[in-house]
């Protein structure tokens, strides 16, 4: 199994506290930048903070501008967002877009020509569809270009985060993929997910960015346990 890299998600409202935070993510092995957190979100401030996280930690970078509807904080339009995006395609390792954007397809073309790999997620913030319909999810991100397809539900009961976990076993030996039960219940699954081939470990360095989410620390020590 190939080893899965833990995540430092970082969300701060400048980007002093950006670097700040970032380099406290000693255990980690990529930063992910919540971009929809900064305050002033401009293009050129955004690529600056980028490359400025990139040199500071020596970690590869994933750059996230997620809208209030799949749970992120972006405050602008979608035309705003998809212009952010764009602009700072080749300053970060991957980048991450919604199954549902509008401009998936394009956006998901001009990142390949820039040379930045692309995370195709989906999240559902109410509960955990049936097993084929997550299958089907994952198809799709991976159908989208996704080099990585990330699903993120959330856990009701126990029964869902072991539906999900299920997926996770099912759907790692056909593609590359980044699987979460969110919430208190899911939190098992951080941990379970990346031995039944999950490849990305999220955790958060100073609060979390998602429910049930566990920290960088927390990660890296449980893993060690279990050996991954």
């Amino acid at each position: 199994m190939k080893q899965p890299l833990i995540c430092a998600s970082v969300m701060e409202p400048s980007p002093r506290d950006f670097v700040e935070v970032s380099l406290r993510a000693e255990n980690a092995d990529i930063i992910e930048v919540r971009a929809d957190a900064l305050e002033d979100p401009a293009p050129n401030k955004v690529r600056r903070l980028l490359r400025k996280v990139n040199k500071a930690t020596g970690r590869d970078v994933i750059l996230t501008v997620r809208p209030k509807g799949e749970g992120g904080a972006f405050k602008g339009t979608e035309e705003d967002r998809r212009s952010l995006l764009e602009a700072c395609l080749g300053e970060a390792r991957y980048v991450d877009l919604e199954l549902e954007m509008p401009s998936l397809v394009d956006t998901a073309k001009k990142a390949r020509d820039a040379s930045t790999d692309i995370i195709v997620s989906h999240h559902n913030f109410q509960g955990t569809p049936a097993e084929e319909d997550m299958m089907a999810i994952l198809k799709r991100e991976h159908e989208a270009g996704a080099d990585i397809a990330k699903l993120a539900v959330t856990a009701n009961n126990m029964r869902d985060v072991l539906r999900l976990l299920e997926v996770t076993l099912s759907a790692s030996q056909k593609w590359r993929i980044c699987t979460i039960s969110m919430g208190k219940l899911g939190t098992l699954s951080r941990v379970a997910a990346p031995l039944l081939g999950s490849s990305l470990v999220y955790g958060y360095v100073s609060r979390p960015t998602a429910p049930g989410q566990l920290s960088v620390d927390e990660v890296k020590h449980v893993l060690e346990i279990l050996g991954v």
